[in-house]
């Protein structure tokens, strides 16, 4: 499988991203790329979809934002809801020489049958910023599929694709929809299974009035059989409303949600966060918690690493995350417990968010999550017994380039308490 064709065929193929607004074209047989590959700001298009296995989606939307992201300019592509659990996007940063593409996000989902995010170990050069007639580019993706629900990387793949300007139309006629486009470039992008062929336009023919807009990609097919399951996708066939806007409708994204990994920093996560990933099949109860749960390790006085205090569990009703989770039980041994991740790397004098869930079942007991007690850590507490419990901070991390995640219990001993969810997410 190759991942990186499909985030492409799913989303980035389908109408290019944001204009910046720029240079005109250098010459007749040199070509601005920002300007055919990027669509204008605060729009989204209606494509015609047609899948591979026959059916169709006769008004699939696609919408852009682009500014500031994570301490990048970026122009971001996915469908309209940018600001939920569901939202999906392709990573375009903006740069002198060229568009870089750092990979695409599927949401935050916690479903095993979620799409999976795809994240590069560096960003690739999507295009140049200028290219000529025939002119090729070759890149080498090196792709790692995040699945959401053990948030963990589940497979990598390494590939090479080959980007061509394939040919120039000064005026193309798109028999499926009957649109009439001006100012075209035709790009191929060859894979080792296949290729796809993407129709970039600046003007619209309409009623014999041209309309000049950045348009981006107006028609897509796809012929890599084992990937995409999508055959074709056109822009919906032109209804001029009078505004002149057609096939762009005006939107204004909201500001995006923040995926559960860094994009640009691929490995500053808390690794299996939801503690469903097991190194083997655990029983409820399983302990000590380095021989069930990947990447933690359970601790309980006097710091003895082999302890049953620290265990994973799925003895509690779920909280809103999944079904197993680790218990700090108050027996056999007294005193506080906790279970600490491997260290985690992250970038100096960035504020990270740190989340998840907590269940308490007596007050006179004390639980939170914390850095491990680096400099500037806060404790955050649970405030609430007998319910899964949500609860965040942020903390700007300082001159530390790697840190550990820990959930702890403490105080008089009384019951079990569970954590769930814990979620390490850059935000500056």
């Amino acid at each position: 499988m190759n991942p990186f064709l499909r985030r492409i065929l799913s989303v980035v193929s389908i109408v290019g991203i944001f204009l910046l607004v720029g240079a005109p074209r250098a010459s007749a047989q040199t070509f601005d790329m920002r300007e055919y590959w990027l669509m204008d700001q605060g729009t989204y298009m209606k494509l015609y979809t047609v899948f591979k296995n026959g059916s169709i989606d006769p008004e699939a939307t696609h919408a852009f934002w682009r500014g500031s992201f994570l301490g990048k300019t970026v122009a971001l592509q996915g469908g309209i809801a940018f600001n939920d659990d569901r939202a999906a996007y392709d990573i375009f940063e903006i740069a002198s020489n060229n568009i870089k593409y750092w990979g695409s996000f599927r949401g935050n989902s916690l479903q095993s049958q979620s799409q999976k995010s795809n994240a590069f170990n560096q960003a690739i050069v999507f295009m140049p910023n200028f290219m000529s007639l025939k002119q090729s580019t070759s890149e080498t993706v090196f792709d790692n599929e995040m699945a959401n629900n053990h948030r963990k990387i589940s497979q990598s793949d390494t590939y090479t694709y080959r980007l061509t300007v394939d040919d120039y139309l000064s005026s193309w006629l798109d028999t499926d929809s009957g649109n009439i486009w001006k100012d075209v470039l035709k790009i191929r992008i060859d894979f080792p299974s296949g290729y796809e062929l993407y129709w970039l336009a600046r003007r619209l023919l309409i009623n014999g009035i041209e309309y000049t807009k950045h348009y981006g990609t107006v028609r897509f097919e796809s012929y890599c059989p084992d990937h995409s399951n999508v055959s074709k996708q056109y822009a919906t066939p032109n209804t001029y409303t009078g505004d002149g806007n057609y096939p762009l409708y005006s939107y204004s994204p909201p500001a995006p949600i923040i995926p559960w990994y860094d994009p640009f920093s691929l490995w500053t996560y808390v690794p299996n966060g939801f503690f469903e990933d097991h190194l083997k099949t655990p029983v409820n109860g399983g302990w000590p918690l380095k021989n069930y749960e990947r990447s933690w390790t359970g601790y309980s006085p006097p710091g003895n690493p082999n302890l049953e205090d620290v265990a994973v569990s799925n003895e509690k009703p779920n909280s809103q995350t999944s079904t197993w989770k680790v218990v700090l039980r108050k027996l056999p041994t007294t005193g506080w417990d906790y279970a600490i991740s491997d260290s985690i790397p992250v970038i100096p004098n960035k504020t990270y968010r740190l989340s998840g869930w907590i269940y308490r079942v007596y007050s006179s007991d004390q639980a939170y999550f914390d850095f491990n007690d680096m400099p500037g850590d806060i404790n955050k507490y649970s405030t609430k017994i007998n319910t899964w419990e949500y609860l965040s901070q942020d903390v700007n991390v300082g001159s530390a380039n790697q840190i550990w995640i820990r959930c702890v219990r403490q105080g008089a001993n009384a019951g079990n308490i569970y954590f769930d969810g814990v979620t390490l997410q850059r935000i500056n």
